[in-house]
Formats: C-alpha cells, sequence, structure tokens
C-alpha cells in the first residue's frame, strides 16, 4: 500500500487508495462541477513541482540503493517516506483555499462524478503524475494550449536567464570546494562533484525565472508549461538549432570551470550572451 495520503479518488493500484469505506453511511456533501474542476487543476499544478523533486531524489537515492544492494521497492519506500508530508500540506493548502475537506473530494470523484469524462481525465492525469514520479520519470502529456504571449524569443531568452543562474552557482561552488581544501580540484564523477550538482538542482533558481517571464501564470505549473512550450517549438528545426547551440555553450562553461577552475561572472555572461 502507498504511504503517500494521495487523493481517494487516484484508484490506480500502488498509486492511490480510497479514504472513504464503501460501507461507510456518512453523507458528503456535493460539489458543484466547475469547483472540482478548479480543485483538481489546482492540484495538478502543486503536484507537479514535487513530482520533479520526488524524482530528482529518487535518482539521488538510487546510487545509495545499488551500493546497498537494496530492492526497487525499498527505493519506491524511501521516496514515499520523505515526501508524505510534502503531499499532504499540498492537499490540505488547497482543500482550506476552496473550503472542501479531503473526504468531500474524495467522495465526489468516487461517486458522483465517477463517470464524467472531463473529471475523469482530471485524476487519471493526477495518477499518472504520481505514477510516473515514483519510476523515476515524468513526461505528462500537454493538457493545454500554449498562451499567446509565449513564442519561440521567449524561450531562448529564459532559457538563456536559467543557464547563465546555473553556470554562475557551480561556479561559486567550484570556489568554495577550493578554498576549503587547499585549492584542490572537484574531480568528474567524484562525491563532491555529484553533491554540487545535487546542491544545483535543490538551490536553482529556475523556478524563479519561469515565473519572472511568465511562465505559470495559468493553470499550468510554470515548468510543466516550460516544458511544453519547447517540445510544441522544437518542431521549428531553427528553434532547435538555437537551443542546442545554447545548451552546447553552457556545456562548455560548466567543462571549463571544472578542469580549470572559477571564472569571472562577467566571463559567463559574456560567453553566454544570447
Amino acid at each position: 500500500m502507498n504511504k503517500l495520503a494521495f487523493l481517494g479518488c487516484l484508484a490506480i493500484a500502488g498509486i492511490g487508495y480510497y479514504l472513504i469505506n464503501e460501507n461507510d453511511k456518512k453523507t458528503e456533501k456535493m460539489i458543484e462541477k466547475g469547483l472540482l474542476i478548479k480543485i483538481l487543476k489546482e492540484l495538478q499544478k502543486e503536484y507537479y513541482p514535487a513530482w520533479e523533486r520526488m524524482i530528482e531524489y529518487g535518482k539521488q537515492q538510487f546510487y545509495v540503493q545499488n551500493k546497498n544492494g537494496q530492492q526497487k521497492e525499498e527505493l519506491r519506500n524511501v521516496i514515499e517516506s520523505k515526501f508524505q508530508n510534502v503531499i499532504e500540506k499540498i492537499e490540505q493548502r488547497v482543500f482550506i483555499k476552496y473550503e472542501v475537506s479531503k473526504e468531500e473530494v474524495n467522495y465526489n470523484c468516487n461517486n458522483i462524478y465517477k463517470n464524467d469524462n472531463e473529471i475523469l481525465g482530471l485524476v487519471n492525469y493526477i495518477n499518472l503524475g504520481f505514477e510516473q514520479a515514483i519510476k523515476l520519470e515524468l513526461n505528462l502529456p500537454q493538457n493545454q494550449e500554449l498562451p499567446d504571449f509565449i513564442n519561440e524569443d521567449l524561450i531562448l531568452k529564459t532559457q538563456n536567464k536559467i543557464l547563465i543562474s546555473s553556470a554562475k552557482l557551480f561556479n561559486e561552488k567550484i570556489r568554495e570546494y577550493k578554498e576549503k581544501n587547499n585549492g584542490q580540484q572537484v574531480i568528474k564523477h567524484s562525491q563532491a562533484f555529484q553533491q554540487i550538482l545535487q546542491d544545483l538542482k535543490w538551490e536553482s533558481k529556475k523556478e524563479e525565472i519561469l515565473k519572472q517571464n511568465g511562465f505559470g501564470q495559468q493553470e499550468e505549473a510554470s515548468s510543466k508549461q516550460y516544458l511544453d512550450a519547447i517540445k510544441v517549438y522544437s518542431q521549428n528545426r531553427q528553434f532547435k538549432q538555437k537551443l542546442v547551440q545554447l545548451n552546447e555553450r553552457y556545456d562548455k562553461i560548466m567543462s571549463e570551470i571544472l578542469d580549470k577552475g572559477p571564472i569571472k561572472e562577467d566571463e559567463i555572461d559574456q560567453m553566454l550572451k544570447y
């Protein structure tokens, strides 16, 4: 049984579980369909960053699992235990906002709207998100059209800012390591290197940059909307080439910092100038 207190309407085996006993005679109030849709869409949006963190944490633990000879199910349990609180807090915030209880949402999903295709679609999307997160993958389908303000130029400028921020953070982490270790360089694939990469992910300003550039203002999580935008516009060969070139320059800078040590921040700005 899954330890995480996911919505009771998430009924896929091994992912969600019913919190309401089928024999329970307690009557729950009916939630108007439009309101229930809002609740489920907001849960989708709030869950998405948690799914991303679950995957990052799971990948980190994967190395530990291999070293200790743990089974796949044990890794799943580790992830669930780590994020149970996070999921509960997300649900609590959303339910308080809309003045409903978890039991009421469960009841409406499982009973009143159990044959409603629109509600089922939202529930299945949430199910899929949790299922993929536990499997350490996240490739959810695009579920809404991109707003008009999102175009190729915005995506490239946003990616540029994200990469500059990441390179500067990496540069600083390498500098700190050298200062603490008598000028010693970080060795690629070493434990110190893996820790720095992990710090980059947890201290990343990507979410902040995405929101500053307008992503996530609608019902979609900012990182999900950004990923969808890249997928849509990558069908254009010229755009895809520009994106690849930008990422290649980033990789080159990161390799240079690792091999030769920290560089000046204005050099990073110049090398990644868009």
